[in-house]
């Protein structure tokens, strides 16, 4: 299994895991992004800003497939949610994943990526399942802290 890969959009977002890596790590500097190359865990990996954006994440994606062989890529990071059971502080884990503003109609339906024909891509199983095992784990032993005011504590989401 090859390099895994952890993209954040801002720096807040992959601060502990950089101050986590094992002492060594190798920064290499690439379209004025910094790739930190090391283990974290006992993984081998490669963390970088992405900055924000899809098209900051889909360059800086290509960038660690292709110069640092990442097998497997993950986003971490905050978003927001329309979706009613959604909350403040809880954790979603992808199990795939959709352009939900890419419209090239009338060529193509709405949502659907051309010439591929498909409108949702699945994440890993394996490594979706992996980290919704590992944020369930952090939820419930973090139970104790208080929850934002008006809020309930956090949950874990998947999909």
């Amino acid at each position: 299994m090859g390099r895994l890969a952890i993209l954040g959009a801002l720096h807040e977002e992959i601060a502990d895991l950089l101050a986590a890596m094992d002492p060594g790590a190798a920064i290499h500097r690439i379209a004025m992004r910094d790739f930190h190359v090391g283990t974290l865990w006992g993984t081998p990996c490669v963390i970088a800003l992405s900055r924000i954006g899809k098209v900051a994440a889909a360059a800086t994606a290509s960038i660690v497939i292709q110069e640092f062989q990442a097998s497997r890529v993950i986003f971490t990071g905050l978003a927001a949610s329309l979706h009613e059971d959604v909350a403040v502080g809880d954790v979603v884990v992808a199990s795939g994943l959709m352009q939900h503003d890419m419209d090239a109609r009338p060529l193509f339906g709405r949502h659907e990526i051309p010439l591929l024909g498909r409108e949702r891509f699945d994440a890993d199983p394996v490594l979706s399942g992996r980290l919704l095992e590992s944020a369930g784990q952090f939820v419930r032993g973090h139970a104790g802290l208080p929850a934002e005011q008006g809020t309930r504590p956090p949950r874990v989401h998947h999909g």
